[in-house]
């Protein structure tokens, strides 16, 4: 799901395995910058984000640059 505000855009994504009662959920922000670049920001609780870590509940943020747009 994407959602555009003016210039900032919001995307939301995640999935759930009933079987299991677990899931992931990420929501990431874009944010004008400088030109084309605009900034980047990402949160995201999961389980199973890499195959190592598939029974260990995480949460993660991140900052960036990005040249495209979500939507």
């Amino acid at each position: 799901m994407a959602y555009k505000w003016d210039s900032i855009e919001l995307g939301v994504s995640s999935r759930h395995n009933f079987s299991t009662n677990k899931g992931f959920i990420e929501v990431g922000l874009t944010f004008p910058q400088w030109g084309k670049l605009r900034g980047y920001a990402t949160a995201s609780d999961d389980y199973g984000e890499r195959l190592i870590d598939y029974n260990y509940c995480q949460t993660l943020f991140g900052l960036g640059i990005t040249l495209n747009n979500v939507i």
